[in-house]
């Protein structure tokens, strides 16, 4: 039986377009997505004729810092238009701090609509008043969606029912990446490295992100001087813009490595991206959530600090030795130590890229988390 699922969104960055297409046109259910269209975050979202071709619901949304340094957020409508849907399922942001989410849990409940919360769950343990808030706001939906096998595991080691938590992962655009190696061109490869002063075997490795301070990406350049002092002379591209560009290109000029550090700027251009991973065996990755996977999609080993704190759930797709590998978090020495290890094995690093890719398009690519959040929804609202 066809089931009409109502899913509110406080806005649809364009790294999600394809996954919101894949749930609202590739599913036998009839899918209506709500969101809004503005975010006090630096995040490039879904345009009107996305909006328009997907039939998106718009709604205003207000959002305002509470006392405690949180944000919360309220989408005025909201309640009318499940009332006038009288939708199946209601699928809602997972936060304590989305006041919608506590409105429509509410109604839910009041109506016998199963209301089901997307949400990342637990990074950490938690304890506390902190902890008290989530679990109840957990505590008032049919169950959990959530990003991550790890979170499930701090969840049910926090008391929360294993049976009321569906594991849904995260996606980027998959197949626009595909498509982007699928283009590459050697000539085009060969005149980037001919750009940047790298020759044809030089070893490159690869940032791509945000460049602030939070992720303390000297390491990174330490790492690579490190390197060059065992003889092995390997530049490292910077993609990605910040407020910590200046410092970044500093600490370069401080190690003598202005000539081997490169800052390419942010680029949103997938098959510019796809050329510049193309020519780097690895991903040194800090601090990241989705732009771990990145990298993986086009067969480029992340090597990724050991601290999974610091990163989203995605850490759990870096298997050491396996889809990748782990540093001591901020510390140089032993990321050169990783790095050189890649460098003087390319059969294993190629393999390592190899497998990292295959996770990547099995687990991460957006039809298979569309999927995965339908299937989800139809065993909460049976349960």
């Amino acid at each position: 039986m066809t089931m009409r699922i109502l899913l509110f969104q406080n806005v649809i960055p364009t790294y999600r377009a394809a996954m919101f297409r894949s749930l609202a046109c590739g599913s036998a259910d009839e899918v209506t997505v709500v969101s809004g269209r503005s975010s006090p975050d630096k995040l490039k979202l879904a345009d009107d004729i996305f909006f328009d071709e997907l039939n998106i619901r718009e709604t205003p949304i207000r959002y305002w810092r509470l006392p405690n340094g949180q944000r919360a957020s309220f989408q005025p409508g909201a309640l009318s238009i499940a009332r006038a849907m009288r939708p199946d399922a209601i699928v809602v942001q997972g936060g304590p701090y989305e006041l919608t989410s506590w409105l429509l849990m509410l109604w839910g409940r009041l109506t016998g609509t199963p209301v089901i919360a997307w949400t990342i769950g637990l990074q950490r343990r938690e304890t506390g008043l902190k902890w008290r808030l989530r679990k109840f706001f957990f505590g008032r939906a049919k169950g959990l969606l959530l990003y991550g096998d790890y979170p499930a595991r701090l969840l049910a080691e926090s008391g929360i029912d294993a049976r009321r938590m569906h594991v849904i992962y995260n996606s980027l655009d998959l197949a626009g990446q595909r498509e982007a190696a699928a283009r590459i061109d050697p000539v085009d490869i060969a005149a980037l490295r001919d750009d940047m002063g790298i020759g044809a075997a030089t070893p490159v490795f690869i940032f791509i992100g945000r460049l602030v301070a939070r992720k303390r990406l000297p390491v990174a350049i330490e790492a690579i001087g490190m390197l060059r002092t065992r003889g092995i002379d390997a530049h490292l591209l910077f993609i990605g813009d910040g407020e910590d560009r200046a410092r970044l290109e500093q600490v370069s000029r401080d190690y003598g490595l202005a000539d081997r550090i490169h800052f390419r700027g942010a680029i949103y251009d997938e098959q510019q991206i796809a050329n510049h991973m193309a020519i780097a065996q690895a991903a040194i990755i800090p601090e990241a959530g989705l732009p771990i996977i990145h990298p993986m999609a086009y067969g480029v080993v992340p090597v990724i600090s050991d601290d999974i704190e610091r990163h989203g759930t995605e850490w759990e797709a870096v298997i050491e030795g396996t889809t990748g590998c782990f540093f001591k978090d901020d510390d140089a020495v032993d990321l050169a130590d990783c790095l050189a290890r890649l460098v003087a094995d390319p059969a294993e690093t190629k393999r390592i890229g190899e497998a990292a890719r295959k996770l990547a398009f099995e687990r991460y690519g957006a039809e298979a988390h569309a999927g995965r959040i339908v299937e989800g929804v139809r065993k909460f609202a049976a349960a």
